[in-house]
């Protein structure tokens, strides 16, 4: 029993993020980018959660956000009630007017096996490949690995199924949750839908910012899709990632919220006042002032200062010269005797010196 639940939780997650990462946040609104083996990965495990074709599943969620609660809207209970909003809406055989995959999905048809899984848009067909892989694989499976595997890959697939279905009924009714952010669709916040689906039940925040490769935005709202793929960037397998930001949101909200209230009555117009015209002003002429002659100062000269004698150096008293000076004569240095010559030494020869 243990190693049967081990099986059935594990192939729940995979199934699970199949749809949030890669039908959902991948394909529909291209938040993140991501190498193409991790795109097919996710991408299967939504398939064979009989999500059906994605091409289709992508085009009929991007109508929804387009047309979100009017009656254009796919699957929206306020007009097309609720069993329109959980199943109705998939039996069509095929698309309606107002959705075109060639106009809406034109980046889905690039791709030979999403175009094969799609069966040229009739819905019919595309649901009955889907579910032949998905049935054969689970017989594929019993025979391989044993009923238990089967099994447990078989209510995954249909427990996982059932999870975005009751999200388009249960998180557009406004009294099943609360609202982050004001706007005119009915999109609300679910918790538990968001512990089911892997972060997807913070539907009002979703509706707010779509591009967001990110659900939960606030610290209660966990968003284990959002970790996964932090996990798969941290890997360099996934590219960029478009990341809402709260701030920004707040000013959106104010717009949402500003967009809802009523217009408010225009005032009347009010009568024109008759024009007022200014009675002309003269300035009375002030009499001009006498004029105030000043007195005239007296010319002052300055009186001539008395001269000073001139003032006449004194002669200076002349120096005696050297010469007139009788200085005693030095006395005379006595004379070096001479010294002797030395005799010749027998037998001593004098060197040669070497020329240089």
């Amino acid at each position: 029993m243990t190693e049967f639940l081990v099986l059935f939780f594990s192939l729940y997650i995979w199934h699970a993020l199949g749809v949030t990462i890669g039908y959902h946040r991948l394909l529909s609104h291209r938040s993140f980018s991501c190498i193409k083996p991790l795109e097919y990965f996710f991408v299967l495990g939504g398939y064979l959660a009989f999500e059906g074709s994605p091409i289709w599943w992508a085009s009929m969620h991007r109508a929804h956000h387009r047309y979100v609660d009017t009656a254009l809207d796919p699957h929206s209970p306020r007009y097309g009630g609720v069993w329109n909003a959980y199943i109705g809406w998939t039996m069509h055989d095929t698309y309606p007017e107002h959705i075109d995959p060639k106009a809406q999905g034109k980046d889905l048809l690039k791709d030979p096996i999403y175009r094969f899984l799609d069966q040229g848009g009739d819905w019919k067909k595309a649901h009955a490949v889907n579910f032949a892989i998905g049935i054969g694989l689970r017989v594929a499976m019993y025979f391989i690995f044993g009923w238990q595997v089967a099994l447990a890959s078989t209510l995954a697939a249909l427990a996982v199924l059932q999870i975005p279905l009751l999200l388009n009924v249960v998180c557009h009714m406004p009294k099943a949750g609360y609202k982050n952010y004001g706007g005119q669709d009915d999109s609300v916040n679910v918790w538990w839908v968001a512990v089911l689906a892997m972060g997807e039940g913070w539907h009002n925040n979703h509706h707010m910012f779509p591009g967001s490769a990110r659900s939960g935005l606030k610290l209660h709202e966990v968003d284990p899709s959002w970790i996964v793929l932090r996990i798969c960037k941290l890997f360099k397998m996934v590219g960029y990632m478009n990341e809402a930001v709260v701030p920004r949101f707040e000013a959106k909200q104010k717009s949402g919220l500003l967009a809802q209230l009523p217009e408010l009555p225009k005032l009347p117009e009010m009568p024109k006042l008759p024009e007022f015209q200014m009675p002309e002003f003269h300035m009375p002429q002030v009499p001009s002032m006498p004029d105030f002659s000043l007195p005239r100062m007296p010319e002052f000269q300055m009186p001539e200062m008395p001269k000073l004698p001139e003032f006449q150096m004194p002669e200076m008293p002349q120096l005696p010269q050297l010469s007139d000076l009788n200085l005693p004569e030095m006395p005379k240095m006595p004379k070096m005797p001479e010294l002797p010559e030395l005799p010749e030494i027998p037998g001593l020869q004098q060197p040669k010196l070497a020329k240089s």
